[in-house]
């Protein structure tokens, strides 16, 4: 009998040499080997360029393991998969059912809204702080006669500890003052609903912090 196949290693008679029985049997066998083929422990990796997936891939509950990278294709857009970890603008970004948080900006991670970030927003008019931020530290840099209004973000859409420095980066709050006011029902040290307070004092600042549901405090001015 004469073996074929490199990796099968399949038993298979011999052409004008086995005769009818044996031919049918050693062929009947050779079939059946090759059903049984398993290549969940063994046989030939198929190089990455003779791979071409189309569709999604389900894992079904199990890992992807043994990774050394993964590269992603620019989305060009926000993703709107649950659940997903994306590329926009070079910069990586996570979906949860709801919302997506940016994650790096510019090679650096980015804070998100639970922890403080290290980027600074400049405004010289009217601001409104957007839910999903890294935004910590906002330059309220007022410019001639223009004034700076700043508009806090829901309360109840931030975590709670969650806070603000905002500073009156232009030096001219004392004759235009910088205005906070809380959005909606939100109350700041108390207040009424969508109140506001000012930074006064040339270069002042204060700092801002939420309970995580309708309340902003006021720590320093």
């Amino acid at each position: 009998m004469a073996s074929s196949g490199t990796f099968l290693n399949l038993t298979l008679p011999d052409v004008g040499t086995t005769l009818g029985p044996t031919w049918a049997t050693t062929l009947n066998n050779a079939f059946v080997d090759l059903d049984d083929h398993d290549h969940s422990t063994q046989g030939k990796s198929i190089p990455s360029a003779g791979l071409n997936i189309n569709a999604d891939v389900e894992f079904n509950g199990n890992s992807a393991t043994e990774l050394k990278y993964t590269v992603f294709e620019d989305q060009g857009s926000d993703s709107t998969t649950a659940r997903s970890i994306y590329s926009k603008g070079n910069d990586l970004h996570w979906r949860n059912s709801t919302a997506s948080v940016q994650i790096t900006k510019d090679g650096l991670v980015k804070g998100d809204s639970n922890t403080l970030s290290y980027y600074t927003t400049g405004t010289s008019s009217t601001y409104s702080i957007p839910a999903a931020s890294g935004i910590s530290f906002i330059n309220a840099a007022g410019t001639g006669t223009t004034t700076v209004a700043l508009t806090l973000p829901s309360a109840s859409s931030q975590a709670e500890g969650r806070f603000y420095y905002i500073k009156d980066g232009g030096g001219a709050a004392g004759t235009r003052a910088v205005t906070i006011t809380a959005s909606g029902t939100d109350s700041i040290d108390g207040g009424t609903a969508g109140g506001n307070f000012t930074i006064s004092t040339n270069y002042g600042h204060a700092i801002v912090v939420t309970d995580g549901s309708t309340k902003w405090f006021r720590m320093q001015n």
